[in-house]
């Protein structure tokens, strides 16, 4: 009986062993993964009981979420060195399409944030939600702790462009998400 309860927990341990070997190879999170999933299916629920139970509205939410998750899992196989040699090109590329917005950028809803690319809409604003931490983590990553003066004032710089050019759009809430970054 003790033999076959043991036998039993050991099947256990080895069992979350191996789901945690597996998701530290995928280079995942789990708890992260299942917060995600979680607030997913909330935002899943709510939306069929706010469209009146549409279960096409549903369904296209799912598969968005499905490419979500693809998107995720594809990104964390990327070595983070890579990810940080493509923090610059990014940055600076969202930098002129900002730049591009204030000059050539087409006005939707009163406010004038998007580049017209023919075949879709593209608000750059939502790429540098992802280019500026990316750009602050490599930057910062080779500096001394405490952060010197001149670090801090680049740091400045490098969040404020965006931060001003989006401003100017106007997109406060962006802006505002983006100086936190």
């Amino acid at each position: 009986m003790k033999l076959a309860l043991l036998q039993e927990l050991s099947a256990v341990d080895d069992e979350r062993a191996v789901s945690r070997g597996l998701m530290t190879r995928l280079h995942l999170d789990l708890p992260l993964l299942l917060g995600i999933l979680t607030v997913a299916v909330l935002g899943l629920t709510v939306l069929y009981s706010a469209s009146h139970m549409n279960p096409q509205l549903v369904v296209r939410q799912c598969i968005h979420v499905l490419l979500g998750l693809i998107v995720m899992f594809v990104l964390a196989q990327v070595p983070p060195h890579l990810m940080r040699s493509w923090a610059l090109s990014l940055y600076l590329f969202g930098t002129l399409l900002l730049i591009a917005v204030l000059l050539i950028g087409s006005v939707g809803k009163g406010a004038q944030r998007w580049l017209d690319l023919g075949v879709i809409r593209f608000q750059p604003s939502e790429l540098m939600r992802l280019a500026v931490p990316m750009m602050m983590a490599t930057y910062f990553s080779n500096k001394p702790l405490p952060p010197r003066f001149k670090h801090m004032a680049i740091a400045i710089l490098i969040t404020g462009t965006p931060f001003l050019l989006i401003v100017k759009q106007p997109d406060l809430g962006t802006a505002l998400l983006i100086a936190m970054s």
